[in-house]
């Protein structure tokens, strides 16, 4: 090359930093930059095409999804919520009595470990005085969350003590704090059974 202008066209590809101070740029020019410049062209006929719109209003329409992306979002969230509470209610009307405390031991559906914490969250607050055993199954796998009121580990009702008695009857294992717990089941045809114990285990729990 004897003069710049026998570049021709020139692409920035990318760009770094090498040193304090000191941007690295590294760029296509010549042929490889219309190649690539016909490339990206026919990228953004195809995705205003995808989007229904044209290239011109491409970002308007891609901030316009986005928007609504967000508000759907918003409304899902309220939706889970709304859903969650009445979740809530049922289990709270299913629960057993033990010794002055509610037991509520059931299975349930849940998108995931944080659903199941919200959950397990909303029922601890409204228990009064009580124990929770959650259980959630999500393909061939089954989380369970055990929760706990304040007043029950000091009468011998942990949450991390229920949690392994409850995963051990299913081949499983988990752990955690006094009021909350988590763990998983190895053979969830054994679920059901272990959360029919739960009452009997929170009573052997109960310190006279």
């Amino acid at each position: 090359m004897r003069h710049t202008g026998d570049i021709g066209q020139f692409r920035i590809v990318s760009e770094g930093g090498v040193a304090a101070g000191i941007r690295r740029l590294e760029a296509i020019t010549g042929s490889g930059a219309y190649r690539r410049a016909v490339q990206r062209d026919g990228l953004i006929e195809e995705a205003a095409t995808l989007l229904r719109t044209t290239p011109d209003l491409l970002p308007r329409r891609a901030e316009q999804l986005a928007q609504e992306n967000r508000e759907l979002r918003r409304q899902l969230e309220r939706a889970r919520q709304s859903g969650s509470s009445d979740q809530v209610t049922r289990l709270l009307e299913g629960a057993s009595a033990v010794d002055g405390m509610r037991v509520v031991a059931a299975e349930i559906d849940a998108e995931g470990a944080d659903e199941l914490r919200a959950l397990g969250d909303q029922l601890r607050e409204r228990l009064g005085s009580g124990a929770a055993v959650l259980a959630a199954r999500r393909d061939d796998r089954v989380s369970l969350l055990v929760v706990v009121t304040d007043d029950l580990p000091g009468r011998g009702v942990r949450a991390d003590r229920l949690m392994r008695e409850i995963a051990a009857m299913t081949g499983g294992s988990g752990g955690g704090r006094p009021h909350m717990a988590q763990g998983g089941a190895a053979d969830p045809a054994r679920v059901h059974a272990a959360l029919a114990r739960t009452a009997d285990l929170v009573r052997s729990l109960v310190q006279s």
